[in-house]
This record gives structure tokens, C-alpha cells and sequence, in this order.
């Protein structure tokens, strides 16, 4: 059985592997990272759609109000529909 190094940037992880699990791994990390990447945007652009409607309501925004507050105290549109499609699979 062939065997490779493994150079994915992540931490425990194994330094040696078949093919096939170093295929795997890159496969699952890379899933990973770009379901990040879509739930940070989808967080993000709730949170910037609330600054600007407070904005011009003109009413104050906490300080320290972060995105991940916002999604958890109260999700917008498109947090909302991201956990419907999360939901479908």
C-alpha cells in the first residue's frame, strides 16, 4: 500500500496516510471550510441589514452587539432560510 505526507494545515492530524485517506481529509476540510464561509456570509449580511435598518430608524445599537448575537437572540432572513435548507438535508 502506497503512502503519502500529508501537508494540510490543521492541527492532529496524521503526518502519513494511503492516498485514499489523504483524499478524504482534504475532501472533509475543505467541506468544512466552505461551509464557513457561507454561514459567516449569511450571518454577516443579516448583521449589516440590521445596522442599516437601525440606522435609519435611528434608534441605538448595543455596543459589543456582534453577528453571532444577532443570529442567536434574533436570526435574520437569510440566517433563517440558511437553517430551513440545513434542515432539508
Amino acid at each position: 500500500m502506497k503512502t503519502n505526507n500529508c501537508d494540510i494545515n490543521t492541527k492532529n492530524h496524521p503526518t502519513s496516510g494511503t492516498n485514499a485517506a489523504e483524499d478524504y481529509f482534504r475532501a472533509a476540510i475543505s467541506e468544512l471550510d466552505f461551509f464557513t464561509f457561507i454561514t459567516n456570509l449569511v450571518i454577516r449580511s443579516d448583521y449589516v441589514s440590521y445596522i442599516a435598518k437601525n440606522a435609519l430608524d435611528n434608534t441605538d445599537i448595543p455596543d459589543g452587539f456582534s453577528p453571532i448575537e444577532l443570529a442567536k437572540k434574533s436570526p435574520g432572513v437569510l440566517t433563517k432560510n440558511l437553517e430551513i435548507i440545513g434542515n432539508l438535508y
